[in-house]
């Protein structure tokens, strides 16, 4: 009978650190882009020939403030922990003010932002500060 060496396998698989912190930081931002379709006000009709639709408020939306909490949380894990942050991800998240952009929406007007075409005018329109 042949005797059967088994050798250990090489484990060439690169090893993840911060586990931990990519799955918080997968969760920030996966609650930013919640929170900010959700605070998005939503149009409604209006009648105002029953008064008991008129008493009734519309349901709280949530602040896009929060929305940027958790990008500019998500952001400052990675610096703390020199994660690099994909390019995908950052092309979603505004430079100045940590806001999630959406392609081809147009920001909501805060008074400091601006807008123009992406890609030198082609395109949709994109936030700019």
């Amino acid at each position: 009978s042949a005797f059967l060496i088994m050798a250990k396998k090489k484990d060439n698989a690169p090893r993840i650190t911060n586990v931990d912190a990519y799955k918080r930081m997968n969760f920030l931002y996966q609650a930013a882009h919640l929170v900010h379709a959700s605070s998005t006000p939503t149009p409604t009709p209006s009648s105002s020939s029953s008064p008991s639709s008129s008493s009734a408020a519309p349901p709280p939306l949530l602040p896009a403030g929060l929305s940027r909490y958790y990008t500019t949380t998500m952001k400052a894990i990675s610096k703390k922990l020199v994660i690099r942050l994909s390019p995908e991800i950052k092309r979603t998240i505004c430079k100045g003010c940590s806001q999630v952009l959406v392609p081809c929406v147009v920001g909501a007007g805060d008074g400091d932002t601006t807008t123009r075409r992406a890609g030198g005018g082609v395109g949709g329109r994109v936030r700019v500060h």
